[in-house]
């Protein structure tokens, strides 16, 4: 009875964690970010690798992402020619454990539009999305599948 307790309250802790990093890293996101750099790749995955046929980094002057409430978002940005443009779109934010060897650490994913990116703060320490002021947004339209793919990534700064 006692090792079930402790085990109840152990889960428990865990999932409060879980949800405390998601609030925390949604509070990091608020505010209006400039996006530095974009890096764009297109290719075919293969069940041993990525095989990129094009790839380049463009600086951007004049591209940001602005993050208005805790469900707007506004944003204009281009990557390879394409023009990417939102004012006032839903997003979401969902906070999942990955798992690296034999430690877990999280991961973020952002949801806009029916589309999925995974955001990276800081350093990737654990504590990395408190108070961030950078952060990488990652995109790719064939992640787990064999295929072609395009992929692209935003470095982004807060003001």
């Amino acid at each position: 009875m006692r090792i079930t307790f402790i085990f109840f309250l152990v889960i428990l802790a865990m999932l409060s964690c879980g949800k405390d990093h998601q609030e925390k890293a949604a509070e990091s996101l608020m505010g209006k970010w400039d996006i530095v750099e974009t890096f764009y790749e297109a290719g075919n995955r293969t069940e041993l690798g990525s095989h990129p046929d094009t790839s380049f980094t463009k600086n951007n002057t004049g591209d940001f992402i602005e993050f208005k409430s805790e469900s707007t978002v506004s944003f204009s940005y281009s990557v390879n020619g394409n023009a990417y443009e939102a004012n006032e779109e839903n997003w979401a934010l969902e906070a999942r454990t990955r798992k690296n060897g034999f430690t877990n650490s999280q991961a973020y994913f952002l949801f806009i539009k029916g589309d999925s990116f995974e955001v990276q703060f800081g350093d990737g320490t654990s504590d990395s999305h408190e108070n961030a002021s950078k952060a990488k947004i990652l995109f790719s339209d064939n992640i787990e599948n064999v295929g072609p793919y395009k992929s692209y990534q935003l470095t982004i700064n807060k003001e």
